[in-house]
């Protein structure tokens, strides 16, 4: 399983201490919806996800053999259509150094809006 896929596997079981081993301490993540410096941080966020998101969809995974990984993704959330996304991912080491996340939140947003009522 490549690191990509252990990321999204470990994120869609919900297990974080699986997902924790491959992110580098220093891990710095940037997204549509935030920002993470640091593992724990970036693990925290994750969590915050659980109440909201049902499923990450990898569609695609382009690895270019030098650290750099692109994931396109779909975020399947209850009530929604797919929305998709990309990830772009920094391996050093074999741990991820650096991701970004990037979609249209929109729909995300107003969805975990209505789901916490």
């Amino acid at each position: 399983m490549t690191i990509a896929e252990t990321y999204y596997d470990g994120i869609n079981r919900w297990d974080f201490a699986r997902v924790a081993s491959i992110l580098a301490d220093d891990v710095e993540f940037t997204g549509a919806m935030g920002v993470a410096h640091g593992k724990d941080a970036c693990i925290d966020g994750l969590r915050g996800l659980r109440n909201s998101i049902e499923r990450f969809e990898v569609v695609y995974v382009w690895d270019d053999g030098a650290g750099n990984i692109a994931v396109w993704f779909e975020i399947h959330v209850p009530g929604i259509d797919p929305v998709p996304g990309v990830n772009w991912m920094r391996v050093r080491d074999g741990k991820i150094f650096r991701t970004q996340a990037v979609f249209d939140p929109r729909a995300f947003i107003d969805a975990m809006r209505q789901q916490q009522g």
